[in-house]
């Protein structure tokens, strides 16, 4: 009976991250003029910024009923690797990527939006450009 909200995160990035995660592992090689070294990048992802993911733990916290159900926060969009790799690169500069060097791993599923935005009325605000120019502000020296 205890009211109960679980927030399942898909794949947040941004400030603070590990320094091996995908992002800001690019972010470094790069910054060093180095070619990351990655799986063939075909993997496709739901991409959702650090502040968007702590803006719905606020509204699942503050909110006047307690939502009571698992919420899925990500964007709903899938985007391969490759793409979003291609995007740091075009904003950074620097060797291109190694695409194929390791192994890939995992599978993809796009987070379910309707209920989050219902019940908490929440939604991503930062786009994936955006998100990456702040990341990369962070990590850059």
């Amino acid at each position: 009976g205890v009211p109960v909200a679980v927030l399942r995160c898909f794949l947040t990035y941004g400030p603070y991250q590990k320094a091996q995660k995908l992002i800001p592992y690019v972010i470094g090689c790069l910054a060093r003029g180095e070619a990351p070294r990655l799986s063939a990048g075909t993997r496709r992802i739901d991409w959702i910024y650090v502040e968007d993911v702590i803006a719905a733990f606020l509204a699942a916290a503050t909110a006047a009923e307690p939502p009571r159900a698992v919420l899925e926060i990500g964007t709903g969009a899938l985007l391969p690797i490759r793409e979003v790799v291609g995007r740091i690169h075009r904003l950074m500069g620097g060797p291109a990527p190694e695409f194929g060097a390791v192994a890939a791993r995992g599978g993809e599923r796009a987070a379910r939006m309707a209920q989050a935005a219902r019940v908490l009325g929440w939604q991503p605000r930062v786009d994936l450009d955006e998100g990456l120019r702040r990341t990369i502000r962070f990590y850059s020296p």
